[in-house]
């Protein structure tokens, strides 16, 4: 089986996605690989790992209407979506778990064009915006809090 773990923009979207490969691992999967965002932190985390990665732009969604911040986020986000149909075609995942934060959008959205399973992993009481858009693709949501 071969698994995309997308997570990035915080510690507390990348730790548990960690811990599920470990967890994974440990039922034998081997193929799990990594998409997250070129932020410093995203790196360091998991360049400690053995698991292959992936690194999209950084990418917050806007909270305003600003035009110049809505077109910067349009621009990087087709180039996402590229580099996302880059990893889909090279990787060939079984399943795509994303953790939320904006490194898990564009490989989210790719996938389901493809038809491939996806899984959203909340692991915040109260859920996030890409995790919240992203819910209607998911074929199954994972919470960490039964009142989320």
């Amino acid at each position: 089986m071969k698994v995309i773990l997308a997570a990035g923009g915080s510690g507390g979207h990348i730790f548990p996605s960690v811990s599920l490969a470990q967890e994974l691992e440990k039922m034998e999967v081997e193929d799990i690989y990594f998409v997250s965002s070129k932020r410093r932190l995203d790196k360091n985390i998991l360049i400690n790992t053995k698991y292959p990665c992936f690194f999209l732009s950084v990418n917050p969604m806007p909270r305003s209407l600003n035009p110049f911040r809505i077109i910067a986020f349009a621009v990087k986000l087709v180039a996402d979506a590229v580099m996302s149909f880059y990893v889909i075609l090279k990787v060939r995942p079984d399943v795509v778990v994303g953790f939320g934060g904006y490194s898990s959008g564009a490989i989210v959205v790719v996938s389901k064009l493809f038809r491939i399973p996806v899984m959203i992993h909340e692991q915040n009481f109260l859920p996030g915006r890409a995790n919240v858009i992203l819910s209607g693709l998911a074929d199954r949501i994972a919470i960490s809090f039964k009142d989320t």
